[in-house]
């Protein structure tokens, strides 16, 4: 851009920082299809039970307010509908008689570890439809007025503890000062880096891991669909 003194200059720049990530969301399905509503909500309902025994064996618990930062936890939520299926005569959707049955689960994993151990136990169910697997980092140990607005006075349920927690301008500044060394990953806080220990420990493991995961998910995307009783080893 130019004006009468001369010319001015406009730079706009980007940055990326890649981190390791603090847990890990795995989200699938579970279906099932039969003559009654009844006979399919039970199905799913026995395969979900073994699924969650299994978790429940890697030390998994359901998730709530109290488990929400555990090593592991899952949640569901179920459906049904009726299948129906287009008459070619009358344009109309027509009712086929079976009844469809499906749960949605969704398992979070903190201990990135037992990640091997996990997709063991969820290809050990075939009934179990992989959609996806999302990796996230906490927000950090800061204080801030998020939790005031939200009306949870000392802290939301789940989140850092106060003795992790610091302020603003001490993250940034640690944060700053960690990628002026070269750092790529910065815990900022004493407190904070200590109880991260562990977890920096499992970095190569779980790098390892989101690999495969990434891969098998690939692989089953792109997999045709497979006759009904066969199971795709």
């Amino acid at each position: 851009m130019t004006d009468a003194g001369g010319v001015l200059l406009s730079v706009r720049a980007e940055a990326r920082q890649l981190v390791t990530p603090d847990y890990a969301v795995l989200d699938g399905q579970i279906e099932h299809t039969a003559e009654s509503k009844t006979e399919a909500v039970q199905a799913v309902a026995a395969t979900l039970d073994r699924l969650t025994a299994d978790l429940a064996a890697l030390g998994g618990v359901p998730y709530d307010e109290a488990t929400g930062r555990s090593p592991l936890t899952w949640s569901h939520s179920s459906a049904a509908r009726e299948e129906r299926y287009h008459d070619k005569d009358t344009g109309r959707l027509v009712r086929s008689g079976q009844v469809t049955a499906t749960v949605a689960l969704r398992v979070v994993v903190r201990d990135l570890n037992t990640l091997e151990d996990l997709s063991g136990v969820l290809a050990a169910h075939p009934a179990l439809e992989m959609h996806g697997v999302w990796w996230h980092v906490d927000c950090g140990p800061v204080d801030s007025e998020f939790d005031q607005l939200a009306g949870s006075a000392g802290g939301m349920t789940g989140g850092p503890p106060q003795l992790l927690r610091i302020s603003p301008s001490q993250c940034a500044r640690e944060a700053l000062a960690g990628f002026d060394r070269g750092v790529p990953l910065v815990f900022p806080g004493r407190a904070y880096r200590v109880a991260m220990l562990p977890r920096q420990l499992s970095r190569r493991q779980a790098a390892q891991t989101a690999r495969r995961l990434r891969s098998t998910a690939k692989s089953a995307a792109g997999a045709p669909d497979r006759p009904e009783g066969q199971v795709q080893a």
